[in-house]
C-alpha cells in the first residue's frame, strides 16, 4: 500500500507549482482533518462537485489517482475514505505528502533565487563610460550668469555626471547587503503570492525589481544612512543647544554650533565617496547618496529637486514603464502627492537631473495644478538669453536642430501626451481655446525608440490627445 501512494504522489503533476501547492495544500488539510476526529464521517466524505474541490484539488493531474491510493472510495458524486483505513496510515502517508511539498517548494525557491539574481545581475552591470573626474574638476561653467535658478541646475547636472564613475560605483556596490537584500525581497514575494492565494492581498502582484527597490530603500533608511536633524554637541552630546552658525569652507557650506566651550562643525558634503563612509546628514545627503548607489544597482535613476527646499529621487521601472517616486529620507516609494497633499507644501519648480537629460517634473507630484506657484522667472530682467525661436514663429524642426546637441535613446511621448491632456482639462480650454496652456508644450523628438513606454500605451495617449483636440488640425500625425 505504502509503495502505490508514494508512486501515486511521485505521479501528481508539477508543471505549474502553483496548482500543485494548492491542490496538495488542501489534501493535507483534509487528511488533518480526519487524523483529528477520525470517527466524524463528515471528514472522510469529499464532494466532487464543490467548487474549492473541483477546481482547486481535482484539477491537479494524478490527484484523483493518490485519493484512491489512500483508501477513498468513489460512490457517484463523492470520494469516501473507507473505515478500515487506520489513523496511524494516514499519519504516514500525510508526512510522505508533506516532505515532497516542501522537496517540491525548495525546488521552485531555488530556480527563483537563481532567476532573481539574473535579474539582478543584468541590472547591476555598470555602465562603462569614459571617468569624468577631471572633467568635473576642472569643468568652466557653462552659465555665464548670475541666475541662481540656472547656476544650480548647471550643479546639479554636473552632481548626477559623477555618478558614472566607474571606479566609483564599484565602491559604492561594496557598502550595499546584495545578497540580504535579495533573500528579504525573495521573502517578501512570497509572503505577497501566498496572500493573494487566500485573496487577501488586493493589489496586483509585484515584479521582483519594483519590490527589490522598496527593500533597497528600507535598508538605506534605517541601517545605511543616519538623519542628524540638530548637531549634537559633541562633549555633552545634546542637542537643541541653539542655532548654529554658517560658514563656506573649500567651496562648501558648514554649520558650527558652539556649546562647553567647543565647536562641534557639520559640514554638508556633497561628494558621494565622502558621503558612503559619513552616512549622515539631510534629504539632500540622502538624496544625493541613494541616487547614486540606484545608479550603482543598474536602476535608471535621477535626483530630483524642488524650489521648497527638498530633494529627493526617481527611479525608473522597467515592467511599469513610468518613474516612480523615492523619498529615501522619509522611506517612502510612489507617494508624489506628498508634498502638496501631506506636508502642505506650495509645489513651484521641480526639477529631475539624470545623466541623460534634465526635465520639469512639476506636473507629477499636484493633482491640482492651478494650485501650482511659480514664485519667479526662471531669466532676470538684463539678462540677455539666447532666442532659439519666437513664440509666434513658424516652427521650424531643421533649425531647431542645428542649434541643439542630445543624445536621445527614448522618446517618453505617452507622459507627456498625457500631462498636457490634464493641464488643458484644468485650465479650461480643452485644447482648443486660447487657455494658458495654448500653444506652450513643444516637444522635441527625433522619433528614436518612440515606443519605449510601451506601443499600446503611446498609442492609447495619442488617441486620447486626438479626442481632447490637443492637435492642431484632424489629420495630425
Amino acid at each position: 500500500m505504502s509503495s502505490i501512494v508514494e508512486k501515486a504522489v511521485e505521479n501528481l503533476a508539477q508543471k505549474d507549482v502553483e496548482i500543485f501547492c494548492v491542490s496538495v495544500e488542501i489534501l493535507l488539510k483534509l487528511l488533518d482533518n480526519v487524523i483529528k476526529e477520525p470517527k466524524n464521517l463528515k471528514y472522510r466524505t469529499i464532494r466532487m462537485g464543490n467548487k474549492t474541490i473541483k477546481e482547486k484539488l481535482l484539477v491537479l493531474s494524478g490527484m484523483k489517482d493518490l485519493l484512491l491510493a489512500l483508501g477513498f472510495e468513489e460512490d457517484g458524486e463523492c470520494l469516501t475514505l473507507s473505515t478500515k483505513v487506520l489513523v496511524g496510515s494516514l499519519k504516514k502517508h500525510r508526512s510522505l505528502i508533506h516532505s515532497h511539498l516542501q522537496k517540491v517548494t525548495k525546488s521552485e525557491a531555488e530556480k527563483c533565487a537563481e532567476s532573481c539574481s539574473k535579474a539582478i545581475e543584468k541590472y547591476q552591470r555598470p555602465i562603462y563610460r569614459k571617468p569624468r573626474k577631471a572633467l568635473l574638476t576642472f569643468q568652466e561653467c557653462v552659465v555665464n550668469s548670475s541666475n541662481q535658478f540656472l547656476r544650480e541646475l548647471e550643479n546639479r547636472a554636473n552632481l548626477v555626471m559623477s555618478y558614472e564613475d566607474e571606479d566609483l560605483q564599484e565602491f559604492g556596490r561594496q557598502c550595499i547587503p546584495l545578497e540580504k537584500l535579495k533573500l528579504q525581497t525573495q521573502e517578501k514575494l512570497r509572503q505577497i503570492q501566498k496572500a493573494i492565494k487566500s485573496n487577501s492581498w488586493k493589489e496586483p502582484e509585484p515584479n521582483y525589481l519594483d519590490l527589490f527597490l522598496v527593500e533597497f530603500t528600507e535598508w538605506f533608511n534605517t541601517s545605511f544612512f543616519t538623519w542628524i536633524n540638530q548637531i549634537p554637541c559633541k562633549v555633552c552630546g545634546q542637542q537643541n543647544k541653539g542655532r548654529p552658525s554658517m560658514a563656506l569652507e573649500n567651496g562648501l557650506r558648514v554649520e558650527e554650533l558652539l556649546c562647553c566651550a567647543t565647536v562641534t562643525r557639520f559640514v554638508r558634503y556633497e561628494d558621494v565617496a565622502t558621503l558612503l563612509t559619513t552616512r549622515t546628514g539631510r534629504c539632500g545627503e540622502y538624496a544625493n547618496c541613494f541616487t547614486f548607489l540606484c545608479r550603482c544597482m543598474g536602476y535608471e535613476a535621477r535626483y530630483v529637486a524642488a524650489t521648497f527646499d527638498h530633494v529627493w529621487t526617481e527611479v525608473y521601472s522597467v515592467t511599469q514603464k513610468r518613474w516612480i517616486h523615492v523619498d529615501p529620507s522619509d522611506n517612502v516609494v510612489d507617494a508624489p502627492l506628498m508634498y502638496q497633499h501631506g506636508w502642505k507644501r506650495n509645489v513651484d519648480y521641480i526639477i529631475a537631473h539624470s545623466n541623460d537629460d534634465v526635465q520639469d517634473v512639476t506636473w507629477r507630484y499636484c493633482n491640482d495644478h492651478s494650485q501650482v506657484f511659480f514664485p519667479f522667472s526662471i531669466v532676470s530682467f538684463g539678462e540677455s538669453p539666447q532666442i532659439l525661436l519666437n513664440h509666434a514663429d513658424q516652427f521650424d524642426g531643421p533649425k531647431l536642430v542645428k542649434y541643439l546637441n542630445f543624445d536621445q535613446n527614448q522618446s517618453r511621448i505617452a507622459e507627456l501626451l498625457n500631462f498636457v491632456r490634464t493641464a488643458s482639462q484644468e485650465d479650461g480650454s480643452g485644447g482648443s481655446g486660447n487657455g494658458i496652456f495654448e500653444n506652450l508644450l513643444l516637444v522635441l523628438s527625433d522619433g528614436r525608440n518612440i515606443f519605449s513606454e510601451g506601443e499600446q500605451k503611446v498609442k492609447d495617449a495619442v488617441k486620447l490627445a486626438r479626442l481632447q483636440r490637443i492637435f492642431k488640425g484632424s489629420n495630425s500625425n
